[in-house]
């Protein structure tokens, strides 16, 4: 492996590392009986250490605050969306570094 591919073999993996970091998130919503109920809804990318805030600054207090939290929504990560995007990297990454192992030399 030469020089070329060994900074692309890097960089493919920082950011392997960097979207391992900062996930994507979802709301789920819990059913009565304790089991999810399938609806989710996106909540952006947020660090692991300081996962989404449900509630914006513009809803707390209200009464909209109230019936979302008695719900007990739950956020976790969304390892769907998060193993797809670990994939199209590896994939190009690989592809990249196929493509400079190609490359005549002049």
């Amino acid at each position: 492996m030469n020089k070329k591919q060994l900074i692309v073999l890097w960089s493919g993996l920082f950011l392997v590392v960097l979207m391992g970091l900062f996930p994507p998130w979802i709301y789920a919503l819990p059913n009565l009986s304790g089991g999810m109920t399938g609806v989710e809804a996106d909540a952006g990318y947020s660090p692991l250490w300081s996962p989404p805030e449900l509630f914006s600054s513009s809803t707390k207090g209200t009464d909209y605050e109230f019936f979302v939290s008695s719900l007990s929504v739950i956020g976790h990560i969304d390892i769907n969306r998060l193993f797809v995007e670990w994939v199209i990297v590896g994939v190009i990454t690989a592809g990249i570094i196929v493509s400079i192992k190609r490359q005549k030399v002049k």
